[in-house]
């Protein structure tokens, strides 16, 4: 077969060119750092908000709980509403509480790496004899 065939069948198959390789690693490094940036400036955003002043009702609801003065924040008020909502019986704020607080219990699956390969079969005694040729069976 000659050499052009060779490089005209290959054009389509999933492997690129190392030129064109490189090209789409640029590529998606560039949108990574984009989103990274996304992400940076929201969490940012976050901050700041969380870090705002709250509604007189909200500080003086924080002050009869015993909040300090420094802590009473957007953060705060939502800590104080997700325990409000756990202490009504609500368990997706007692779990997120628990998994705020490092009490999230673990998943885990444990590998040993060995496989269980006894299999064992068991006969159940019926009384019936097997029989010898298609004929002793009864169609009936």
């Amino acid at each position: 077969m000659p050499k052009d065939n060779i490089t005209e069948i290959s054009k389509g198959t999933r492997f690129k060119s190392g030129a064109q390789a490189v090209e789409n690693g640029r590529k998606g490094g560039i949108i990574s750092q984009q989103v990274q940036r996304e992400k940076r400036t929201l969490r940012q955003m976050v901050e700041i908000f969380g870090t705002m002043g709250v509604s007189d009702e909200a500080r003086e609801k924080m002050e009869q709980m015993g909040v300090p003065e420094e802590l009473q924040n957007r953060f705060m008020q939502g800590v104080v509403a997700l325990f409000n909502k756990a202490n009504k019986g609500d368990v997706y704020a007692f779990n997120a509480i628990r998994d705020i607080i490092g009490e999230k219990p673990v998943d885990e699956t444990k590998l040993t790496g060995a496989l269980d390969t006894s299999i064992q079969i068991g006969f159940v005694e019926t009384g019936i004899e097997p029989v010898s040729s298609e004929s002793e069976v009864d169609a009936g």
